[in-house]
């Protein structure tokens, strides 16, 4: 007895990459890979493939041609997924900051002036270098609040950057898709329940 799984004109994701191993050995044999320098590690590689599983795992995918499908699916990787890897290891090192009085989510900058009277040396008007000498210096140190500590902290790490990067794939897949209908026809005098037993 045949199984109701709906059947698509394309094949779904997970029949082009029924497992991790296979997506990653694909992406490192393909041209894409260590393309522009800036590789992602095989725990990127790993996650982008779980990533794509989870929103996109039973979606057929656009393409007809599943080699071309492929190519695309890459050259995403390959444009978006450095930035996306270096946006998430940003977004652990401001989560990693803490929420402690001394954390350095409440320090402000800091202003240095410096002033020259008769310095050593002539400047001219065009000379944007620093001189060597001064008379006086005045600082001014900034400390934020608590509240707007923890207000750019939250602005700073709210934005889902793995959703962005997901997303960025959707264009990929079907967005309106159908199960293929077989018609199915029966004789007159032939019974259902005989192909049943």
């Amino acid at each position: 007895m045949s199984q109701m799984i709906p059947k698509y004109s394309t094949k779904t994701f997970t029949q082009v990459w029924d497992n991790v191993d296979s997506f990653v050995d694909d992406y490192k044999n393909s041209p894409f890979y260590n393309a522009v320098g800036q590789e992602l590690d095989d725990a990127y590689l790993i996650l982008t493939f779980y990533l794509l599983y989870n929103r996109y795992g039973n979606t057929p995918i656009a393409n007809q041609d599943e080699n071309q499908f492929k190519f695309k699916t890459f050259g995403l990787v390959m444009q978006y997924g450095p930035t996306w890897a270096l946006k998430l290891k940003i977004q652990e090192k401001l989560r990693d900051l803490g929420l402690d009085e001394d954390s350095e989510i409440y320090k402000g900058s800091k202003a240095i002036y410096n002033h020259a009277f008769n310095p050593e040396t002539q400047p001219t008007t065009g000379d944007l270098e620093e001189i060597n000498y001064i008379n006086e210096q005045n600082t001014t140190g900034y400390k934020k609040s608590v509240l707007e500590g923890l207000a750019l902290l939250a602005e700073s790490i709210r934005d889902d950057v793995s959703s962005s990067y997901v997303d960025k794939f959707r264009k990929l897949f079907k967005q309106f898709f159908f199960p293929i209908r077989h018609a199915i026809y029966i004789s007159e005098g032939e019974d259902l329940d005989e192909d049943e037993s």
